[in-house]
């Protein structure tokens, strides 16, 4: 359910077209959006309608993203509005009523986990040092306590697309953390699954590598998921490809 609790260009392009130069929720909020209207578009931009078609049209989940400022108060200084739990709680509510798994995304991490418009905020000169990694397990803990109870919320994602300029110990170190955090407040292995995103699929090599050389194959780490994003249809390469190479692609990624 993209661009509701964090905004991006496609799906909340309204708020948006005011403001062509503007891709993330970050620059929205500096250039003048106000308070007002980001609380009509989270009040509007999905509803009760939208958790009910989905069930109709056969699916049985939904994806939640979300950033960080969802959970807690902004940072000092960050022009985010928040919190606004009570957005993501009629999400769950709503989703546990027409029968739909939930998978919370904590899409924008404290600092973000990259530079780029996807968790909040375009930033070229973001550093992986940036990503608040302790803030993030604190957010995640408050998540994991708050949502522990809902048996129809049965994953947390623990960031969206980290940069690749994160050093892959230091994420591999993050997610086994983020783990236990998630364990320890209320979300079991028997119930719910952590997905931890690799994102480029040349990165999984080396990430998979870092994953076995610290030992966390035979850890205990049950019910947890890599997570890999492939795009078709956002230009470069998948841009000029004919409809039967990406049906090739496509089957190549299903493998």
């Amino acid at each position: 359910l993209g661009g509701w609790l964090l905004l991006e260009r496609g799906p909340s392009y309204p708020l948006f077209e005011p403001y062509p130069r503007v891709s993330s929720e970050w620059a929205l909020l500096k250039k003048g959006l106000s308070v007002e209207a980001l609380e009509q578009h989270r009040g509007q931009h999905f509803t009760e309608r939208d958790f009910r078609e989905i069930r109709e049209c056969g699916f049985n989940a939904v994806r939640i993203p979300f950033g960080y400022w969802v959970v807690r108060q902004p940072q000092a200084g960050e022009p985010y509005v928040g919190p606004a739990l009570e957005v993501l709680d009629q999400a769950v509510e709503w989703a546990g009523q027409y029968q739909l798994q939930v998978l919370l995304d904590l899409h924008g991490n404290p600092g973000g986990e990259s530079g780029d418009h996807p968790c909040g905020r375009a930033n070229p000169r973001w550093t992986w040092r940036n990503w608040r990694f302790e803030e993030s397990l604190e957010v995640l803990a408050e998540v994991a306590q708050r949502y522990g109870g809902y048996e129809h919320v049965t994953g947390l994602q623990v960031c969206n697309e980290p940069s690749e300029k994160v050093p892959v110990d230091t994420l591999v170190n993050f997610y086994t953390r983020a783990i236990a955090t998630i364990r320890s407040n209320g979300m079991p292995a028997s119930r719910v699954a952590v997905v931890l995103p690799i994102y480029r699929e040349h990165r999984a090599p080396e990430i998979r590598e870092a994953w076995v050389a610290g030992g966390h194959v035979h850890s205990g780490h049950d019910n947890v998921a890599f997570d890999l994003h492939f795009y078709h249809s956002l230009g470069g390469y998948a841009g000029n490809l004919a409809h039967a190479r990406h049906c090739a692609a496509t089957r190549k990624h299903g493998r």
